[in-house]
């Protein structure tokens, strides 16, 4: 393309370069604050960046050097600028590595001291305008004998000093460096050569052999397993060594552990006849080798192999994430025929056993027993959250009186106990006459999100149980009666979804709502005082009145199936006003037909709140004065026995919204 122009344009490109021409004259003879010095341009021993002082991407025009004649400790800096200033840097720094290694030092307790390169001395300078300046600093090369003089590196660049090369880089604002080294005898030495250098935390240790065991006599295919202690290490090494000088190494990165990877077997009829040993060792982060466990055996092909085999092992898979308080009832199937012993082995986050080892002798095969054929299971309720390993080893006769035992066959599965639900539960308080608060409970006390919304009359509250998104509805005391919200749990902020909602089939407008719920299908209900019972398109803010009533109601929930929705009404005679007889109330049921009264409610305190529990429950929200209490319902008297009080400032509670673990 380029030579194409050339020849459709030779006397621009000829032009084009006389100018270039002139322009680099030009520099040369009326220098720019160029130093005249072509070792001070270009010094042979350090290096210079072309495209040094990016600062945030962009390139700032200053030049630098570090000057040779001055024995590296000066800097030289340019800002061909006419108005703006810049900060620039010369530092040394102490050499504790080699400079394109940032290891760790550490002290004898382990505690790290240094990190990579440690600045020795360092000046930081501003350049004015169309300014040239010096920058000095000592070097610890220079060091006389008695204070033990050490390799630096100097670096002159753009903005300020880094204390710890290995913490960070100057990547391009760097204008120039340099790397002195200090030899001894002919050797080169380091500025942490008095330095204790411990290895680093090294917790792991290798707890068992699984599948093989030391002076075994072996033949046929097996899988060979280690387990280890103290947590997760950054590797696993195993190096097979045979009587012919064979070698075989594997590493694995995650548990479980196997030599020659997750459930391989290693199979004895590929390698000749006799002693083999097995290493292992176990690495940290720092690539370290915590333990090393060594096994010896022997291989005999030719004898009878082992006919057992784990299937699977049932009840849990790996890699499944278990729903908290869960009960596993973990088995393990077998063929080949019937085993002496099936042995099971748990282990908790921290590589502790848990209720092992289980033996079983007979079928079924489960962990912890069984009960006519019925697994006992183990309960999770007790256990903290993390990863868990179940290991299920299959022995016959002969495996099962070794000492120490051999399996025939092992299985191996991980899965993490999922962390304990928290019910989510939230709140709205009545601030003045109608100013809202949002609340949440935190640590067993309601406290505010947000700041108070003036004017808004928020009455009603529910969460959708799949998306976690709360809604909540105003009464008529506000100038956006009955209009429909979000509210931002994370900071009480609500915004507005639908005006006020109307049935234009039975011309009702639904101004004062007093109840939200969602059914389970995910529809959103919700409950008119004076109007009754009616659904919500949240999509098109659209309602449909579903069955009339004359009343107030406080909240309502829908059961477990979905087939009953249960309401608080308020009995106040004649008077439907909000606030009349308000601790006079009825359980009311709609089973998709009609309205019932189930039975009268005997709370002294203002309900606020109904929720369906998981096993069907009803949990009922009321609040006294500066407490909001959750009690069960039994919907045969309506008799309400208190669970949980939550303290509180706010004394007026309006409602509540609770999303429970499913």
């Amino acid at each position: 393309m380029y030579k194409q122009y050339l020849l459709k344009n030779p006397f621009r490109h000829s032009l084009k370069c006389m100018m270039v021409t002139v322009a680099l004259f030009m520099t040369v003879l009326l220098g720019f604050n160029t130093p005249a010095s072509a070792d001070e341009l270009f010094p042979t021993s350090s290096g210079r960046y072309k495209e040094g002082c990016q600062v945030d991407g962009k390139q700032l025009p200053v030049t630098g050097w570090i000057l040779k004649d001055d024995g590296y400790k000066v800097g030289k800096v340019t800002n061909s600028s006419p108005d703006k200033s810049y900060e620039v840097t010369l530092v040394s720094y102490k050499e504790f590595y080699a400079h394109t290694n940032f290891k760790h030092v550490y002290d004898q307790n382990g505690k790290m001291i240094k990190k990579g390169q440690e600045v020795f001395d360092s000046v930081t300078q501003n350049v004015g305008p169309n300014q040239t300046i010096q920058l000095n600093v000592d070097l610890p090369v220079d060091l006389p004998p008695d204070q033990k003089p050490c390799p630096t590196q100097i670096d002159l660049v753009c903005g300020p000093v880094i204390q710890y090369l290995g913490d960070g880089l100057y990547g391009k604002r760097k204008l120039a460096w340099q790397h002195l080294h200090k030899t001894v005898d002919g050797d080169e030495v380091w500025c942490d050569d008095e330095l204790i250098v411990p290895p680093a935390a090294c917790p792991f240790s290798m707890d068992r052999f699984t599948g093989i065991s030391n002076g075994a006599v072996v033949s046929g295919a097996f899988s060979i397993q280690v387990t280890v202690n103290g947590g997760t290490p950054k590797k696993v090494n195993f190096k097979l060594t045979g009587p012919d000088g064979t070698v075989k190494t594997h590493t694995e990165n995650n548990a479980p552990y196997f030599f020659l990877g997750d459930n391989e077997k290693w199979d004895t009829t590929q390698y000749p006849n006799g002693q083999y040993t097995l290493t292992v060792n176990i690495y940290n982060n720092a690539g370290q080798v915590c333990d090393i466990q060594t096994i010896s055996f022997t291989v005999k092909n030719g004898i009878a192999q082992c006919p057992l085999q784990m299937v699977e092992i049932s009840g849990v898979s790996d890699g499944e994430v278990v729903t908290p308080s869960s009960t596993l009832n973990i088995g393990a199937t077998i063929t080949g025929g019937t085993p002496k012993q099936v042995r099971f082995e748990l282990t908790d986050p921290n590589g502790v056993s848990i209720l092992s080892p289980h033996d079983e002798e007979q079928a079924p095969y489960y962990f912890l027993g069984d009960s006519g054929g019925n697994p006992n299971g183990w309960n999770t309720t007790a256990y903290p959250e993390g990863q868990y390993t179940m290991t299920a080893s299959v022995y016959d006769e002969t495996g099962w009186e070794d000492n120490p035992k051999v399996a025939c066959d092992t299985k191996t599965v991980s899965f993490v106990l999922a962390p304990a639900c928290q019910p989510e539960i939230y709140a709205v308080h009545d601030d003045k006459l109608n100013d809202t608060q949002m609340l949440i409970v935190a640590e067993d006390e309601l406290v505010k999100i947000g700041g108070v919304h003036k004017g808004r009359d928020i009455e009603a509250l529910a969460i959708d149980l799949e998306t976690g998104t709360l809604y909540a509805a105003a009464g008529d005391n506000t100038d956006k009666p009955g209009y429909l919200y979000t509210v931002d749990k994370t900071n009480g902020n609500i915004t507005e979804l639908c005006p006020t909602l109307f049935d234009e089939d039975s011309n009702t407008l639904f101004e004062e709502v007093d109840g939200l719920a969602f059914r389970p299908d995910g529809t959103l209900w919700g409950w008119a005082q004076n109007k009754g019972l009616f659904t919500i398109d949240v999509a098109n803010c659209e309602a449909t009145l579903v069955k009339e009533y004359q009343g107030e109601v406080e909240d309502l929930t829908w059961d477990v199936a979905g087939t009953t929705l249960y309401a608080v009404g308020n009995v106040n005679g004649d008077d439907s006003k909000e606030g009349a007889g308000d601790r006079s109330a009825q359980l009311l049921a709609y089973d998709g037909a009609n309205i019932s009264t189930v039975c009268e409610l005997s709370s002294e305190s203002e309900i606020e709140a109904l929720e369906t529990l998981p096993d069907g429950t009803l949990l009922v929200g009321y609040h006294g004065k500066n407490t909001v209490i959750a009690g069960t319902i039994d919907k045969n008297n309506c008799t309400i026995t208190p669970i949980k009080e939550f303290s509180s400032i706010f004394n007026d509670v309006e409602g509540i919204a609770i999303r429970n673990c499913q």
